[in-house]
């Protein structure tokens, strides 16, 4: 209704009004940390551990830049798509991530109190495996 230039202007203003409002009610010494801890202490104490952490933050950030930069040029150099077409596209892809993920507990057997185990997981990993393959 306002347009872009409107629609941002009426963000910052919305912003800039909580910003205030934050400022004058909030404590002052709230948000700060009472100690500081060292980078060390922030680790686990096992090395596996930080491993798989360093491994899901490099794989998520991949992830992200791939979602939010790569995809879409690609979707709209390669196929011509406009910006609606590749807004709407990702927005139905992530609504139907989100499907399979609630769903997914029905299929693995969780849902019914039992675990799955390595087997399972090296199952599912040989099906999904097949389909791009």
């Amino acid at each position: 209704m306002v347009g872009f230039t409107g629609a941002v202007g009426a963000m910052a203003a919305a912003l800039a009004v909580v910003w205030l409002f934050s400022m004058f009610t909030l404590n002052q010494d709230m948000g700060k940390a009472k100690n500081k801890p060292k980078f060390s202490e922030m680790l686990s104490k096992s090395r596996a551990i930080n491993f798989l952490s360093a491994a899901r933050l490099f794989l998520f950030g991949a992830r992200d830049v791939w979602f939010v930069v790569a995809l879409p040029v690609f979707m709209a150099s390669q196929f011509g798509w406009n910006h609606w077409s590749v807004g709407g596209f990702m927005a139905l892809w992530v609504i139907g991530y989100g499907i399979v993920q609630s769903v997914a507990p029905y299929f693995t057997g969780k849902k019914a109190g039992k675990v799955p185990d390595g087997n399972t997981a090296f199952l599912w990993a040989i099906g999904l495996a097949a389909l791009p393959a």
